[in-house]
């Protein structure tokens, strides 16, 4: 796939060992891991799905993170790391934002699940950004924390850390992820976090209107796919419940897989992305052992950004 052909269709494959036996257990639960919709072939489809107008606007906000960064007193950051930069299309975004600071950036270290997705963010960042140095580094946030920020960083100098896009709506277990990213940081790193609010008293329908469309589908469907899941064979829907708009591949018709037979109607979430309140977001950051600093609403748009820092310096990454 050259750099500028996003529309072709790429045949289905896995990152590394052990990713499609970890997708086939997870149809079989009944939970697939969301990381694999970013990995892959699925990163590809990903690629298409970040750039549809509907993501971006439930993912963008960059204005607001752009306003954070100056009340938290970020305006002389050399150096920001991002965990989960995706094609990097957002990421420069927030760059080119943060072009009228004191000191605008010019090193990024992207931080993602898929080496597929930060192959892409380079190619972009070395065709539209060229002043700014990207480098990239496998990671999986919800694991174990990384000593990859240690290693590249700037000698004595703190950095921002971003987890934006509302990623933090997507992971299982938030404040654990979140912990693994503690300790990856320094005492003087700065982590923010863009997260997407609950609307009170919009309907169900209104809120997943933005995934109905089949590029979001694709995107969703594409790990079952690579695990040799016939499109005709699955179906999907989407629905908010509990304050999740969550996403289900349903079979149509029975299947074998890891010698199990799953029968027709088997569900699999493929996707889930949570939507938070303040004092929710808040809870989560403290939960991980991290202090709340600046946290700033824009209402307009459903789009809080939290900056949160370490308490103590007690502990290290462990990776």
């Amino acid at each position: 796939m050259s750099d500028t052909d996003t529309d072709a269709k790429v045949a289905a494959y896995f990152e590394r060992p052990g990713h499609r036996h970890a997708v086939e257990q997870g149809i079989v639960d009944g939970k697939l891991p969301l990381k694999f919709a970013y990995a892959g072939s699925a990163a590809h489809t990903h690629d298409r799905l970040a750039r549809h107008e509907g993501y971006q606007a439930v993912t963008g906000a960059a204005a607001n993170v752009r306003e954070t960064f100056r009340s938290a007193g970020l305006d002389e950051v050399p150096a920001i790391v991002e965990i989960g930069p995706g094609n990097g299309l957002n990421s420069m975004t927030i760059l080119r934002r943060l072009g009228d600071a004191k000191r605008p950036p010019r090193m990024l270290l992207g931080l993602d699940f898929s080496e597929t997705l930060l192959g892409m963010a380079e190619a972009n960042f070395r065709r539209e950004l060229g002043e700014v140095s990207f480098t990239g580094h496998v990671w999986d946030v919800e694991a174990e924390p990384t000593a990859a920020v240690d290693s590249w960083r700037p000698p004595e100098t703190p950095v921002p850390v971003l987890l934006l896009g509302n990623t933090i709506g997507n992971f299982e277990q938030p404040s654990a992820a979140l912990g693994h990213v503690r300790r990856s940081m320094r005492m003087g790193d700065t982590l923010v976090i863009g997260a997407t609010l609950r609307r009170d008293g919009i309907n169900a329908r209104s809120m997943t209107e933005p995934y109905r469309n089949a590029t979001f589908t694709e995107a969703a469907l594409e790990p079952l796919h690579a695990c040799g899941v016939s499109p005709a064979d699955v179906c999907f829907t989407v629905d908010y419940i509990d304050d999740e708009v969550v996403g289900f591949a349903v079979l149509r018709r029975g299947l074998n897989i890891l010698g199990h037979e799953l029968p027709p109607g088997h569900r699999v979430r493929c996707f889930v992305s949570h939507r938070f309140t303040p004092d929710h977001i808040h809870s989560i950051v403290r939960a991980a052992g991290l202090v709340v600093g600046v946290s700033r609403i824009d209402e307009a748009a459903n789009h809080i950004v939290v900056t949160a820092a370490k308490e103590n310096s007690a502990e290290g990454c462990t990776s």
